[in-house]
């Protein structure tokens, strides 16, 4: 049976897949809007995972920050904002072929590292490093994972 989480990351790599068919074929916009989307799913199994909500792009952003503070890995963040840089370019076009092209390569490193720590390696997707945690870092040193407040 396939869950919800395991929906959102084949998706995502799905998506990343036509994201880089469109800049081949030179459309920029539907690029962006692509790679935009496969960062949103896995973003979604994230929370998913975690019983996090995931309604709006603030949940997301939510999640986003709370799994880099969990996991010491502040690139998450990074990786996230560019991924949503693409989200704008949507709207407004500016984006060269090479600033679409360097955000995908963004956009498969944050897939990488959530479909790691999700234990999950969708087609086309193998994690070339030690993947996150998605548990819960405790000062008393041990893990869990307790959701966020405001769970759908």
């Amino acid at each position: 049976m396939t869950t919800r989480v395991d929906h959102h990351t084949e998706a995502a790599t799905e998506l990343l897949a036509e994201a880089h068919e469109w800049l081949a074929d030179g459309d920029f916009l539907q690029a962006s809007e692509k790679g935009w989307a496969a960062v949103e799913r896995v973003a979604k199994a994230a929370a998913e995972a975690r019983g996090w909500p995931y309604a709006s792009r603030g949940d997301l952003y939510r999640a986003i920050d709370h799994l880099a503070d969990e996991t010491s890995d502040e690139r998450l963040q990074r990786l996230f904002r560019s991924a949503n840089a693409l989200h704008q370019n949507v709207y407004e076009g500016w984006f060269t072929a090479e600033f679409v092209a360097d955000s995908l390569k963004d956009v498969d490193k944050i897939i990488r590292r959530l479909s790691a720590a999700l234990g999950c390696s969708p087609p086309g997707i193998r994690p070339d490093q030690e993947p996150i945690s998605l548990a819960r870092r405790s000062s008393s040193g041990t893990t869990a994972s307790a959701p966020l407040a405001g769970r759908r």
